[in-house]
């Protein structure tokens, strides 16, 4: 799962083209997207689910943890939402 998954994430090796100015919000929407349907399709094979739904429902919920975490740490670090010192 790990490997397959590797593979779908490669696509953000395009992400650096965000650096071209007025680039950045296109490069990191359809990276963003192609990576979703890529891991999409990666945990279908990987776990051997015969319906793409039940895939889809394994990367929202990954995807709903993954937040959570990134939530918890940022607070925890001070450098989430609010206004600037």
């Amino acid at each position: 799962l790990l490997r397959t998954i590797g593979f779908a994430n490669s696509p953000s090796i395009l992400r650096v083209l965000g650096v071209i100015p007025g680039l950045r919000d296109m490069v990191f929407l359809v990276t963003g997207v192609w990576m979703l349907v890529a891991t999409v399709i990666a945990v279908r094979q990987a776990l051997d689910y015969r319906g793409t739904l039940r895939a889809v429902g394994v990367c929202a919920l990954g995807w709903l943890i993954q937040g959570i975490l990134l939530f918890i740490v940022l607070s925890l670090l001070g450098g989430g939402a609010g206004p600037a010192p």
